[in-house]
C-alpha cells in the first residue's frame, strides 16, 4: 500500500498525527507535488496547526479559505527576513526555477526573494550572517582546544621523559 493511501486510511481513522508523518515523509523523499503540500496542509488545519499549515500552503496552489490566513501566519514569523521563509521548505522542494512552480506559488516565492534553488550552505562555509560575537565565541572555542591539545601533549611528552629517565636509573 502507497504512503498516499495508509495516510488517507490513518486520517479516516482519526490518527491525524500518522497521516501528516507519512505525507511529509514522503514530500521530503519525494519531487515537488503541489497537492501534496495541499494534502499535508489540511491535516495540519484538523491538527489546529495554521503555523505548520501555511508552511505546507505557502507551497500549493490552493484556493482553500484557510490557505490565506495560515500563510500569512507562517510568514509573520519571517517580517525582518523573508529568505527564512524559503528556509523552511525542504530543500529538494526547492526548485531551480520559479517559473517550474504554479504561479501563484512562483509569485509568493518571488515575494520571498526566491531566487533559485536555495538548499543550506556547504557545511565547511561560514553563514554570511554571523556576527562578531558569533565569530568570538568558535575563535575562543578553537583556542580553548589548542590549548588542552598542547598542555596534554605536555604531560605526555613530560611522563615519557620521566619514565625514560626513571628506566636509566635502573
Amino acid at each position: 500500500m502507497k504512503a498516499r493511501d495508509r495516510a488517507i486510511l490513518d486520517e479516516k481513522s482519526g490518527d491525524l498525527g500518522s497521516a501528516r508523518r507519512r505525507l511529509m515523509s514522503l514530500a521530503s523523499s519525494s519531487d515537488y507535488d503541489p497537492r501534496l503540500c495541499e494534502q499535508i496542509a489540511r491535516i495540519c488545519v484538523k491538527m489546529s496547526d495554521p503555523m505548520e499549515a501555511g508552511r505546507w500552503y505557502f507551497l500549493s496552489d490552493s484556493s482553500d479559505a484557510e490557505s490565506p490566513g495560515c500563510i500569512a501566519t507562517f510568514l509573520e514569523q519571517f517580517n525582518c527576513t523573508p529568505k527564512q521563509a524559503i528556509l523552511q521548505i525542504p530543500s529538494n522542494l526547492r526548485l531551480e526555477s520559479v517559473d517550474r512552480y504554479p504561479r501563484v506559488v512562483g509569485e509568493r516565492l518571488r515575494a520571498a526573494e526566491f531566487r533559485g534553488v536555495a538548499r543550506s550552505p556547504r557545511p565547511d562555509r561560514r553563514s554570511p550572517s554571523e556576527t562578531w560575537s558569533q565569530k568570538l565565541r568558535r575563535m575562543g572555542c578553537l583556542l580553548v582546544v589548542a590549548v588542552l591539545v598542547i598542555v596534554v601533549g605536555a604531560i605526555f611528552v613530560g611522563g615519557l621523559a620521566f619514565f625514560a629517565e626513571l628506566f636509566e636509573r635502573r
